[in-house]
């Protein structure tokens, strides 16, 4: 059976290019290098998201597992050579896994994670009397460590002083005050090879039929098992000949005529119509937040590399023309309003990412295709 399941292309497609709500994901705050980012800025911001996403990571992983809980905060999950291991100490090795790791259920990781834990007493009662702890090197990589905790802390309350509850505010109000008026439906469809079969369906509609039952019996589309619904979707999100009937037909009615597309005859019902509504405020403040994170670090280093005095050199050691910080921000105001907003953003400029998963959110549970534009 052909499956017609839409994937959403995110908010920025699905509300008409609503930058201002694109810019506040997660794919926007933490995607490959931010335009206008020196090299070393970059490091010193990933580190101090990096910093944040484990704590964000820790909460959550101890929140799910408190599901589970059998009475314990933090009971024995193993022992070596009579050496205990608590959750958390196995928790925390959450932290050090790659970011797509730790979308895996915590279900799934525990198994591996306890063993990683077992593993690392091991060694580590191993290498307890070996001296390395007075290594040179090993002393040269906890300085080292010491100080990307350090440098990631500072950031962390700086940033925090400037993000407060009213900036977030101001930003959701930003998002509501450039929301667009979008029209978007939702319909159910039964879709069949066959224009004369999709007649007849049209016939037993029209003699008190039920369409879902119907379209259970009869539609080829994926949809079939939820009756042909197709929850909410605008006239971009579908091929033209389907939008057109589907924003042509009364809600609560049905097409009295087979539509006909790449993919078959499809027998098309509205179930309501309206405006797409923005996001509450609970659910975007946490992507807000986060953006304005980003925007301030932008601002705190802008500042305080105007305050210091920069010389740059070549990889000899030789100096670079026009090297200094200040001599750049001041080319840069030369150019004038419109050429300076071209060559670099401004502290919290919008940055257009799409969201498949938010726009997946707004769908119906029971949603389970669309007629794909892509698939022409």
């Amino acid at each position: 059976m052909k499956d017609f399941k839409k994937s959403y292309k995110g908010f920025a497609r699905a509300q008409n290019g609503n930058a201002v709500m694109v810019a506040l994901t997660v794919t926007a705050i933490f995607g490959a290098g931010f335009i206008g980012y020196k090299v070393g800025q970059e490091d010193i911001f990933e580190q101090f998201m990096a910093n944040l996403s484990q704590q964000d990571t820790t909460d959550i992983a101890s929140q799910e597992l408190s599901e589970v809980n059998t009475g314990k905060e933090n009971p024995v999950l193993a022992k070596v050579d009579g050496q205990e291991i608590r959750r958390l100490e196995v928790m925390e090795l959450v932290n050090s896994m790659p970011s797509q790791m730790r979308q895996i259920p915590l279900a799934q990781l525990y198994p591996m994670l306890l063993e990683q834990a077992i593993a690392n007493k091991i060694v580590d009662s191993k290498a307890a009397n070996s001296g390395l702890d007075k290594d040179k090197d090993v002393q040269k990589q906890l300085l080292n460590a010491k100080q990307q905790i350090i440098r990631a802390k500072f950031l962390e309350n700086e940033i925090k002083s400037r993000v407060g509850e009213d900036r977030i505010r101001a930003k959701y109000n930003e998002y509501l005050k450039n929301f667009p008026k979008v029209d978007e439906v939702r319909a159910a469809h039964i879709l069949v090879d066959d224009e004369k079969l999709a007649r007849d369906i049209i016939k037993k509609l029209d003699n008190g039929a039920d369409f879902a039952t119907l379209a259970k019996e009869y539609s080829k589309d994926g949809s079939a098992q939820n009756g042909g619904d197709l929850g909410f979707f605008v006239k971009e999100d579908v091929v033209p000949e389907f939008a057109k009937a589907a924003f042509e037909t009364k809600p609560g009615t049905y097409a009295k005529q087979p539509i006909k597309s790449d993919f078959g005859f499809h027998v098309l019902k509205i179930e309501e119509r309206r405006q797409r509504a923005p996001e509450k405020f609970e659910k975007m403040a946490r992507f807000i937040e986060q953006e304005l994170h980003r925007a301030a670090f932008d601002e705190i280093m802008k500042e305080w590399e105007s305050a210091a005095k920069i010389e740059r050199f070549d990889i000899n050691g030789n100096p670079l023309p026009n090297a200094n910080a200040n001599d750049q921000d001041q080319a840069t105001a030369s150019l004038g309003e419109k050429e300076a907003r071209n060559a670099e953003p401004a502290a919290g400029e919008v940055i257009v990412e799409e969201d498949s998963k938010s726009s997946e959110d707004k769908a119906p549970k029971d949603n389970s295709s669309k007629v794909d534009k892509k698939a022409e």
